[in-house]
């Protein structure tokens, strides 16, 4: 199975989440809230609930970005800088 989470993001099939006798649907799901983060960061930049904070958050809880990604063996240095310069703009908005 093929998961796009933003070039150059590769997936490994061999991953910690189905480790834990989970499935695809686990690693789908997963990818899936990834994908909206980053679209919410281009479509949806003013809204106050915007997944910027989720992104740079360095929480390592279930379910935080840093804890997904782990999950999913991908480096979410790379998600970051890939997605860097709206990042940057959006940091600059807020800080007005």
């Amino acid at each position: 199975m093929t998961h796009n989470i933003q070039e150059p993001i590769k997936l490994r099939r061999h991953n910690r989440v189905s480790n834990t006798s989970r499935g695809d649907g686990d690693i789908s799901l997963w990818c899936a809230v990834i994908e909206r983060a980053l679209e919410d960061l281009m479509l949806h930049p003013d809204d106050p609930r915007n997944s910027l904070q989720w992104i740079l958050s360095t929480r390592t809880t279930i379910g935080s970005f840093i804890w997904v990604c782990e999950q999913l063996n991908i480096d979410r240095h790379a998600i970051v800088e890939h997605n860097a310069t709206r990042i940057r703009y959006l940091l600059h908005l807020r800080r007005g």
